[in-house]
Order: structure tokens, then sequence, then C-alpha cells
């Protein structure tokens, strides 16, 4: 008999799409073709607190009878039925390290709820090793339980797209970014501003007035600030035709941007983080987030160099076919599968 596997789904209602939810989409889409015996549960009403209510109170009730429940984006019951096991994906710990990232009561929830989770769970997933790493360093009560489960690359990322209606013509250096302090766009278009002649830089996840807000005004005139766009065709062709992606972030748990960029064959500069180490590897320059001057010799580096641009391109195109869904989707079947596989030894 097939073991019953519950998702919580609640990130299905949430109306910005973030690297989150589409992980928890591109996750539900690869299990939901593993053999086992799957349910989705979401609110039936969209909205902040009804979700946050929902997951608490109604969630354990729709649970009872699973034999496991997924929660795969961050947030999970803490009182749940001890037959039922909770399998939780942690993605990061941004609210603790950067809480100026986040409004004061997001971080009073996250810090009030997390320690809970981790304690209620029966697996803490996380998306790198040195997610691992941080979670196990911040709740030591995590050691043990956590496993790495990795996105995989959307199939929407590879080289083969049209160029984008709103990029400038010629040659482009594209950014994925968001105002976050963490992700240290500031200090980026510091750094671009100060660049000789530099190329357009196109910048998704920002519109306008933020733009004007982060950017030196002798550059504003080569920023191309393209707003959120959440349809990954339209981000892949961006990506695909620029000559860099500048990936600066000064926190990061893993770095989809930089997998998405790879994908696309798309040489990538990225902020030197352990998580963009890790996924990277060889494929990518590596640039210390706090020194801008680095920065801006690295972007004239990557768009003088074609030889450099083609190596990273091959490496990156080759480095990204190791993060696939269906490897991951196995790996949480495994957990599905262990309980089951234990009592039949």
């Amino acid at each position: 008999m097939r073991p019953r596997l519950l998702v919580n789904a609640k990130w299905r209602t949430q109306p910005r799409i973030s690297g989150v939810q589409r992980y928890a989409s591109g996750l539900a889409e690869a299990i939901a073709l593993r053999d086992l015996d799957i349910d989705f549960a979401q609110p039936e009403h969209a909205g902040r607190l009804r979700g946050m209510l929902w997951e608490q109170r109604t969630l354990p009730r729709i649970a009872a009878g699973y034999d496991s429940l997924l929660c795969p984006a961050n947030m999970a019951p803490t009182r749940l039925d001890e037959r039922t096991r909770l399998l939780v994906v942690l993605h990061c710990l941004r609210f603790h390290v950067h809480p100026s990232s986040y409004s004061a009561s997001f971080v009073r929830w996250y810090e009030r709820m997390v320690p809970r989770i981790i304690e209620r769970a029966n697996t803490v997933f996380t998306v790198s090793l040195a997610q691992q790493a941080e979670i196990e360093h911040v709740y030591s009560h995590a050691i043990g339980k956590v496993q790495v489960l990795p996105p995989g690359l959307d199939p929407a990322f590879s080289p083969f797209h049209p160029r984008h209606s709103q990029v400038p013509a010629g040659r482009y250096l594209a950014c994925l970014s968001t105002p976050a302090p963490a992700k240290n766009l500031a200090m980026l278009l510091r750094a671009y501003a100060s660049c000789i002649n530099p190329l357009p830089l196109v910048l998704v996840g920002v519109d306008d007035r933020q733009a004007d807000i982060l950017c030196p005004a002798s550059a504003r005139g080569s920023i191309h600030p393209l707003g959120y766009i959440s349809d990954p065709v339209q981000v892949a062709s961006i990506l695909s035709h620029a000559d860099a992606l500048l990936a600066p972030s000064k926190y990061e748990s893993f770095g989809l941007p930089c997998l998405e960029s790879m994908g696309c064959a798309t040489p990538v500069v990225a902020s030197d983080l352990p998580a963009h180490r890790e996924v990277c590897a060889d494929a990518a320059i590596f640039v210390d987030p706090d020194h801008p001057d680095a920065w801006a010799s690295a972007i004239e580096q990557v768009t003088s160099d074609s030889g450099l641009r083609r190596s990273l391109s091959l490496a990156g195109r080759e480095r990204a076919r190791a993060y696939r869904w269906s490897s991951s989707a196995k790996i949480l079947e495994d957990a599905v599968l262990a309980p089951q596989q234990a009592i039949g030894r």
C-alpha cells in the first residue's frame, strides 16, 4: 500500500510568485510523477492572515489520516497528529541574518515559528549544503534532521529564446533582484556607474521609481528597469541574450538566478558566497559583495573578454544540467517511503 502524502499548497494563493513559490511549484509537479498517493490542500481565500490561520488551525485537521505532510514553502503547522510525519522545506534564514529585508511583524513571526517547526518536523529539507550548515549552526536542535533538496532547473531556461521586446538593442547586462538591502543592488549600481562606457543594464524585479532611488544620477540613462516579471519564459528570453548576469547579493541560500542564467548559457558574475560557489562551481566569476571597485573590474572584464564569456557559457550550461527536478523528487520520495521500508525490513 502506497503511503499517503498531503502537500500544503498555500503558496498557490499568494499573489506574487517569488523563488520560494516557484520552487514549491516545481517540486509539486515533479513529485506528482512519482509512485505516491498525493493530495494537495490550500485555503479557499487568499490573504496573509487567513493563510496563517488556515495553516495552523485547519491544515492539521485535513492532514489527519495522512502518513506525511509536506510543507515546501517554509511555514508549517506546529500542532499535528503525532502519527503524521512532517516534512518541511526551510529555504533560508534571511529573516534572522538580514532582518531589515522584512517587516518587523514578519521577522517576529518567523523567529517565533521556525524553532517550533524544526522541533516538530521529522525531516527539514533545505536547498543547499551551505544553507544546511547555517540552519544547524543557528538551531542546534536541527542537527540530524536536515537534508538537502535542491531545486531543479525549469526547462524554460535554455539559450533558445527570441529576444525580449523590452531590452535595449545590441549587447547588455542583466540583473534579477529586488530593492531589499540583502540583495545589495545599491552597491552594484554604484560599481556600474563607475565603469567607463558600460553596456546597458537590464533590471528585472525593480521598477523605475526604485531604480531612480538606488542608482547614481550619472548612470540612470543606461539602466533599464523592467519591474516584476513572473513568466519564466520572459525572464529566460532576457537572460539568454545578455552578455552576463550580475548577482551581487550579500546573502543567498541557493542563488536561483545564477542557475537559471547558467541554463541559458549566460555567463555569471556573482557575489562570493558559499551558496553561489556551491551552485556555480567553476562556472562563474566571484566577487566580494562589499567591494564596488572589484565589481566594476569584474564587469569590465566579462564585457571585454569574449573568450572568457565563451568559457563561462559552456561551463555554466554543463553545470546547470546537474540540477534536475526528477532527482529532487526521488530524494523526497525516499523520505516519504523511509518509514514503510523500515517496517518491511
